[in-house]
């Protein structure tokens, strides 16, 4: 069998039943080969980093002995040489303050025990944003990068905005938000990146395909949810609808710009984290939700003429010690 790539994942975890789990769980994604390395608590997690092992993934829990999942997280981050890697939560601790709280750390996700198969779909978006920050970080330039892959999106050149994207289909969302972060000189760029996708693809699935979020919690839900994103991206009026991205660099921030051209929502449903950390346990808007941990601003606008606009925006100015 032929690999796309081969994957180091790092799982720090106490319970060597729920490392078995990961593992087994893990080799369902058949389109990787996955090189593994444990650690039963986050003081020797850090210790196989320090050893030169360099995962495109951690998986890791928050209730360990000696050091934490929360102390891991921001010892991870605070390093140079490791900051870049995605961190995903898999912990049986579910109240909201928690989620906020490894969020606000740097987690790019956070899953709960115990592990399921649905799960499987969003670590593998994480081990994505992985290869392809690492792939992209080994190109000369972001001009490069965007002439390999400009058959993925209509590229515009406008003088007012940095860039301009459109997309359609949702296959090529995620190399798109990966070379986006690239423009972001935050330590974070996996987190910028995992928020532009929920952000972007809720633009595709929601806005422009008109898929119900309800679907998902739906018996086998996931899996329905897919087949229906496949169908629709053939079937009109849907499959002419655009998503457009627009990047623009201003004095003391970036701001990127989501408009697609469904029916739009209501924004009364949306819950800000800040002020409400439980509604990141909600079945629905928890993507949108978890974006605000990446950004410094989400702005919602319906306009007259229909669609959703959405301006993400990051501050280039760093916040005080």
């Amino acid at each position: 069998m032929e690999y796309r790539d081969t994957v180091n994942v790092l799982i720090v975890e106490d319970q060597e039943m729920i490392r078995d789990a990961i593992r087994l769980g893990l080799r369902i994604i058949r389109k990787f080969k996955f090189e593994f390395v444990e650690a039963g608590n986050g003081r020797e997690g850090i210790e196989v980093l320090q050893s030169g092992f360099r995962p495109d993934v951690i998986i890791a829990d928050l209730m360990m002995p000696e050091m934490d999942g929360f102390a891991f997280i921001d010892a991870v981050k605070k390093e140079d040489e490791y900051q870049h890697i995605p961190i995903i939560v898999l912990s049986a601790k579910t109240s909201g303050e928690d989620i906020a709280r490894a969020l606000r750390l740097g987690a790019i996700d956070y899953l709960f025990k115990p592990f399921e198969y649905s799960d499987l779909s969003r670590i593998e978006r994480g081990i994505e944003v992985g290869l392809l920050l690492r792939q992209a970080d080994k190109m000369k330039t972001l001009e490069e990068q965007i002439e390999q892959q400009k058959e993925r999106w209509d590229v515009i050149e406008s003088l007012e905005i940095l860039r301009m994207f459109q997309l359609k289909k949702t296959d090529s969302i995620l190399p798109l938000c990966s070379l986006l972060a690239l423009y972001f000189p935050d330590k974070k760029q996996n987190v910028i990146c995992m928020g532009l996708n929920e952000i972007i693809l809720n633009a595709v699935t929601h806005g422009n395909l008109e898929l119900a979020s309800s679907i998902k919690s739906e018996k086998n839900g996931n899996q329905l949810f897919e087949k229906l994103i496949n169908e629709r991206e053939e079937q009109a009026p849907y499959k002419d609808r655009i998503v457009t991205v627009e990047l623009k660099r201003l004095e003391n921030s970036i701001h990127i710009i989501v408009t697609d051209e469904g029916p739009g929502f209501d924004p009364n449903t949306l819950q800000d984290p800040a002020k409400n950390p439980e509604c990141l346990l909600l079945p629905y808007g928890r993507g949108i939700a978890m974006t605000k941990f990446a950004f410094d601003a989400v702005e919602f606008d319906f306009p007259e003429e229909g669609g959703t606009v959405v301006t993400l925006v990051k501050s280039l100015i760093p916040p005080e010690a």
